[in-house]
């Protein structure tokens, strides 16, 4: 009987009329109480109370960061080495997103770059502002369940050539060792996840498409992305507020042939795969500090310097 049908049932002749009406009170108080609980829980069950981190190092269908505009920053060194020669490279970015609206993102990458390449000969250096990122991103799909949610998106963007591309003399000036490539280039790709409770798990696919800057011209690359993390203590230390998720991820990169005046470099481009543990902790309800760790588990690159490892930590923050 529900609070319509408690009026039938309060309109009693055998009842004084301040009883009658006293009890329908109350009978509609409490299916009104019930109806607001089982809102409440239907809310609940439809939410994403799941982890609010995203990948590490690859990209992600998701459109906002934790529901609002958000800045992130990193320190990131990599070491690669071959052929008696090593080389360290260390990036610091700055990324702003922006929500256009709910399904909608522009993101903004400023990044830094230093190299330092070791050789028989002597040391090589250059450093400075690397190449401007424009991306935009779109969620065309989302679909929410009792403790799950389901989405994807498209993404695309340009690079823009705000890097130094001839620091130093001679060797100094190789494509690989400058800030810039110097080109403007094309990006488009796409990614989808699926959340539950407690884990995550996405997927991505984005292809960069090279242009000529002088005479020289980086192969297209092909990125591949997986992403799985779990929502280790949901709670801590701070109810409602904090956690501490680990994920895994797999990033693959394979790239084309670079040219030069036209024609293919035989030795360059090729394939790498890397095994991604991270881990992320959310310190309140706008701030998130992560850390990563790229170990490669194939390297299949014909003639260029093969990478050793990768470590990264930076944060995120909303406001």
């Amino acid at each position: 009987m529900g609070c319509r049908d408690s009026f039938h049932w309060c309109k009693d002749p055998l009842l004084p009329l301040h009883w009658s009406w006293k009890r329908c009170f109350v009978s509609c108080k409490s299916w009104l109480a019930l109806a607001g609980v089982t809102a409440f829980l239907v809310g609940l069950l439809l939410g994403i109370p799941g982890a609010d981190a995203a990948p590490i190092f690859g990209q992600s269908p998701r459109t906002q960061f934790f529901l609002g505009t958000a800045v992130r920053s990193f320190g990131r060194f990599q070491k690669l080495s071959g052929g008696g020669r090593d080389l360290a490279v260390w990036t610091a970015p700055l990324v702003a997103s922006y929500a256009l609206r709910t399904d909608a993102t522009v993101t903004l990458i400023v990044p830094y770059v230093n190299k330092r390449l070791q050789t028989p000969a002597g040391t090589l250096r250059a450093d400075g502002l690397g190449d401007l990122q424009i991306l935009g991103k779109y969620r065309f799909f989302r679909r929410d369940a009792p403790f799950s949610r389901l989405q994807a998106a498209i993404l695309g963007g340009l690079k823009l050539p705000t890097g130094s591309n001839s620091e130093g003399p001679g060797i100094q000036k190789a494509p690989a060792l400058q800030p810039g490539s110097g080109s403007v280039d094309g990006i488009v790709g796409g990614a989808a996840g699926y959340t539950t409770m407690h884990w995550s798990f996405e997927g991505a696919l984005t292809y960069k498409i090279n242009s000529t800057a002088e005479d020289f011209r980086f192969g297209n690359v092909l990125a591949y992305d997986f992403y799985v993390a779990y929502q280790l203590y949901p709670d801590w230390p701070t109810p409602g507020l904090s956690q501490l998720n680990i994920s895994l991820e797999l990033n693959g990169r394979t790239s084309g042939h670079n040219e030069v005046h036209g024609r293919e470099v035989p030795e360059s481009g090729g394939t790498v795969l890397f095994l991604s543990p991270g881990l992320q902790y959310i310190v309140s309800g706008n701030l998130l500090l992560e850390t990563g760790v790229q170990v490669p588990m194939v390297r299949e690159l014909r003639g260029a310097l093969e990478p050793d490892y990768t470590v990264l930590f930076g944060f995120r923050y909303l406001f």
